[in-house]
C-alpha cells in the first residue's frame, strides 16, 4: 500500500550521488536532484475546484500557483552575487562650446582729433589683423589665436572694430591683450565682450550728493559696481545719467549701462533682488531701444507714411501741420487769418496739436507727447 510520506531508508546516503537520482515526497510536494547549495524549487501541486465562484463548504480551495522557495544557503549567494555587480557610468552630457570668440573694440566716436579718426577708418580690416597677429607674436610665445576682424556695421556705429578668435576663450584671457588689441586705434577705444550685453536702467537714483554736486562717472561706477552680481561683471557700458547732466533739475533721475550677460543669471538677479544706489532702493528694469519715428507727410498722423494706404487722405489732398487746414503748411503763413506781430509770419499759439490735442504747439514740435509716447 502507497503512503504519501516518504520512507526514511536507513542505508542511503544524504546528498544523493549524480547516478542516482533522489526523489522524497513530503505533503504532495516532490523534491528532485536539490543539492544542499543551490535554489531548491518546490512544486506544490493540490487538485483545483473546477467549479465557479466561491467555493462550497467542505471543499478545498483552489490550487496555488507555482511557487519558488529559496533555502538559506542560496539566498546568501544570491545576495553575495548582486552586491559585485556594478551599475554601468552614467553617459557624460556632451556640452558644444562655441567655435569663435568675438570682442568689441567699442570706441563711442573714435580719436578726439578728427584727421587722426579719418585715417584709422581708411585702414581695411584685413590689414589692422595682420599688424596685431605679428605684434602678438613678437610679444608672447604662444599667443591666442587671432582669426579675422571687421568694422561694425551697426547703422548706429561709432567706428567700433569686432575682433575673432579661434575656440571658446575667456574674456579675462583676452583682456591681458588689450594694450596691443587697441594698437592700430590710436589709444582709443575699450575692450568688451561681443556677445550677451544686456543694456538695463536704474530708476529712482539720486542725483546729487550732501554738496549739491551731481554724481559724476565716478561715483556712479563705483556705486553701480556694490549691487548683487556687478562687482566682477564686465560693463559694456559704463553707468551715466540717461538725461544730460545739465538738464538734470530733480532730487532723483535714471542711469543707464550695459552689462555682459549671456545667460541672464545677473540681470535676473537685479530685476527680481532688493538693489539700492547711494542709500536708496532703486528699480532696475531692461532697456528697451524705441523704435523709429514714422509720420506721415500728408496727414501728418504717426505710424504710417504718405505712399501707405492707412492713410485717411487722398493723393490730392493736403493738411496743414500747423491749423490742419486743406493747404500745404508753407502757405500757413499767409494764409492764417489772424493778426500777427510782423505781417506774413505766423506767431499763433492757441492751435491744438493735431495728435494729442494740446494747445501751445503743433504736430511736428519735438516736444510734442504724442512723438514721445510713440509706440508702433
Amino acid at each position: 500500500m502507497k503512503t504519501t510520506q516518504a520512507t526514511k531508508d536507513p542505508n542511503a546516503s544524504w546528498p544523493p550521488s549524480a547516478d542516482r537520482p533522489s526523489t522524497a515526497q513530503t505533503n504532495g510536494a516532490t523534491i528532485e536532484n536539490a543539492p544542499v547549495e543551490d535554489f531548491t524549487l518546490v512544486n506544490r501541486t493540490k487538485p483545483r475546484n473546477k467549479g465557479k465562484g466561491k467555493a462550497p463548504p467542505g471543499k478545498e480551495p483552489p490550487a496555488q500557483p507555482t511557487q519558488i522557495n529559496i533555502t538559506p544557503a542560496s539566498y546568501a549567494q544570491a545576495a553575495l552575487t548582486a552586491a559585485d555587480t556594478r551599475q554601468p557610468p552614467a553617459p557624460k552630457a556632451n556640452v558644444k562650446l562655441p567655435g569663435i570668440t568675438e570682442v568689441t573694440v567699442l570706441r563711442t566716436g573714435g580719436h578726439a582729433d578728427p584727421h587722426v579718426e579719418r585715417c584709422v577708418r581708411a585702414r581695411a580690416a584685413d590689414v589692422i589683423v595682420r599688424e596685431v597677429r605679428l605684434k602678438m607674436m613678437k610679444t608672447v610665445a604662444k599667443p591666442i589665436p587671432l582669426k579675422a576682424g571687421h568694422w561694425s556695421i551697426n547703422p548706429r556705429s561709432k567706428g567700433n572694430f569686432v575682433y575673432s578668435f579661434d575656440g571658446c576663450i575667456p574674456f579675462d584671457i583676452v583682456a591681458s591683450y588689450e594694450h596691443i588689441l587697441l594698437g592700430p586705434f590710436q589709444g582709443s577705444g575699450q575692450l568688451r565682450p561681443s556677445l550677451g550685453w544686456t543694456r538695463l536702467l536704474a530708476h529712482g537714483v539720486p542725483t546729487k550728493d550732501n554738496a549739491d554736486i551731481v554724481f559724476g562717472p565716478e561715483e556712479l561706477l563705483r556705486e553701480v559696481r556694490t549691487m548683487p552680481g556687478l562687482k566682477k561683471a564686465h560693463l559694456a557700458m559704463e553707468p551715466r545719467w540717461l538725461k544730460p547732466v545739465g538738464e538734470i533739475n530733480s532730487a532723483y533721475s535714471t542711469i543707464t549701462f550695459a552689462v555682459s550677460d549671456p545667460d541672464g543669471t545677473i540681470t535676473n538677479m537685479l530685476s527680481h533682488d532688493r538693489a539700492a544706489l547711494f542709500g536708496k532702493e532703486v528699480t532696475i528694469r531692461r532697456w528697451i531701444d524705441k523704435p523709429a519715428l514714422v509720420q506721415c507727410s500728408r496727414c501728418h498722423a504717426l505710424g504710417h507714411i504718405k505712399t501707405s494706404r492707412a492713410c485717411p487722405l487722398g493723393r490730392n489732398l493736403v493738411k496743414c501741420f500747423i491749423c490742419g487746414g486743406t493747404h500745404n503748411s508753407e502757405d500757413h503763413n499767409s494764409t492764417c487769418p489772424r493778426k500777427h506781430a510782423i505781417a506774413g509770419v505766423c506767431d499763433c499759439k492757441n492751435y491744438k496739436c493735431l495728435n494729442c490735442q494740446q494747445v501751445g504747439h503743433h504736430c511736428r514740435d519735438p516736444g510734442c507727447p504724442a512723438r514721445e509716447c510713440y509706440c508702433p
